[in-house]
């Protein structure tokens, strides 16, 4: 099994100033390499894992030839419905690779986001926000 991006030598090594002067179709090209390190960075459905996919130049999204579902490089993660630049992404991954301890939800506060997505993602909430759901029981006095 191949180790995880996050954990390998080639994660410790992302410069923040090197992150900050690339496109953003080269950070997403990056985000694919390393989401996809098994098939060198082309797609696979995340749904059916077929590796069969189409690719919209335009929207940045890959649409599964066996099930035709669209999908695209955050789709069934905790990022699939952040709407943060993939530049950005990669930096906070640079970030929380590189500090000894990883970081606080109050350091991932991205103005853009207003401090939501910061705490969902540490959270592990795909929503964002707190995990504190309301009570489904309605509240009448018995």
């Amino acid at each position: 099994m191949a180790q995880h991006f996050l954990m390998s030598a080639a994660a410790r090594t992302l410069s923040l100033v090197d992150l900050c002067d690339l496109s953003e179709a080269a950070a997403h090209k990056m985000l694919c390499e390393m989401r996809w390190a098994d098939t060198d960075g082309s797609p696979v459905c995340p749904h059916c894992s077929c590796p069969a996919v189409y690719t919209y130049q335009c929207r940045r999204v890959f649409k599964c030839k066996a099930c035709h579902r669209q999908f695209s490089a955050t789709s069934g993660t905790l990022l699939a419905y952040r709407k943060l630049p993939f530049r950005t992404l990669l930096m906070a991954f640079s970030l929380f690779v590189s500090s000894a301890k990883g970081l606080s939800s109050l350091q991932w506060n991205c103005p853009d986001s207003g401090g939501q997505a910061a705490i969902g993602i540490s959270e592990g909430n795909p929503t964002g926000g707190s995990n504190r759901w309301p009570n489904p029981e309605p509240s009448v006095p018995l």
